[in-house]
Parts: C-alpha cells; structure tokens; sequence
C-alpha cells in the first residue's frame, strides 16, 4: 500500500520500517528526506481511523536502520 501510494504521487521512499506507534500498529518511513508516521487504530478487525505525523519536531526518539 505506502510503496504504491508513493509511486503514484512520484516521490522516492528511502526507509520503511514497521512499528508499534503510541501503542497501535503502524509504519514508520522517510520519503523524500522527511520522516512520517503512520499509526492504524482498528476496530472490529478492520481499519477504524488512521493517524498521520508528519512533524518533524514530534518523532524525535525514531531511528530507521
């Protein structure tokens, strides 16, 4: 899903990693230099709401290998 969404809008992903993100599952990634966090709060086995940072003043205790 993350790599097709990022060929489709043209930029370049250099790191994916996933993680567990204030307790919900998530993925972790740097495109284009600046790093992001996805977070996936589900419900009833399913996605339920999804929830972007995109800060790069907030995910500052992340390392991506």
């Amino acid at each position: 899903m993350f790599l097709g969404l990022s060929r489709k809008r043209g930029e370049e992903m250099d790191c994916l990693q996933f993680a567990m993100i204030g307790g919900l599952p998530g993925v972790i990634w740097r495109m284009d230099g600046e790093l992001q966090a996805t977070a996936l709060e589900l419900e009833a086995g399913g996605i339920a709401r999804i929830h972007v940072t995109r800060n790069p003043d907030k995910p500052t205790r992340v390392r991506l290998n």
